[in-house]
């Protein structure tokens, strides 16, 4: 049995600095991992990398890593790369930038992101003043039958619905 305090695995220590508080220590770890092209956990240790880069206030560097997880095409990691990478490129108004990386969340293949990125690209298109786009990405959104998500997007649906003088009408999926 291995003891509390020994990690096991590189990814496993540098989520235990970043934990406390050592992100550079964190990062070193995590960029030696996404360097390596051939190394099994280059595609986490790439959305690790962001995450930490980001936290650090690094959004060059966090965009960067985020980009190397996207291009590994791991269903997982690359999703979650392009959702760090569309909300990274909202918060600051570039949103082209995040409509491609809320579409390449959605064609990582990881389900349990498609319906952050629908609610990011309807975001996007309430931003523009696309209010039919909107409604279409939301009722994408609730198809997709996650609980959590599906309760904020039918919230934002009836929101929709109640701006465009239709209260009335049922947000159906």
């Amino acid at each position: 049995m291995t003891p509390p305090d020994v990690d096991t695995s590189p990814l496993q220590r540098a989520r235990h600095l970043a934990e406390h508080g050592d992100l550079d220590g964190a990062a070193a770890i995590l960029r030696a991992l996404a360097a390596d092209p051939g190394g099994p956990d280059r595609a986490q240790a790439a959305v690790g990398l962001a995450v930490v880069l980001e936290e650090g206030g690094d959004v060059e560097g966090a965009r960067a890593a985020a980009r190397v997880a996207l291009s590994t095409g791991h269903t997982e990691f690359a999703a979650q790369a392009a959702c760090h990478l569309g909300q990274s490129y909202e918060r600051e108004g570039r949103h082209e930038q995040a409509r491609g990386a809320w579409q390449a969340a959605l064609g990582a293949g990881a389900d349990a992101y498609v319906p952050l990125a629908h609610l990011g690209l309807a975001r996007l298109a309430v931003h523009e003043g696309d209010l039919d786009a909107a409604e279409g990405q939301l009722r994408a959104a609730l198809a997709v039958g996650d609980p959590e998500v599906g309760a904020h997007a039918a919230q934002v649906l009836a929101d929709l619905l109640l701006e465009r003088g239709e209260p009335g009408r049922r947000p159906t999926c």
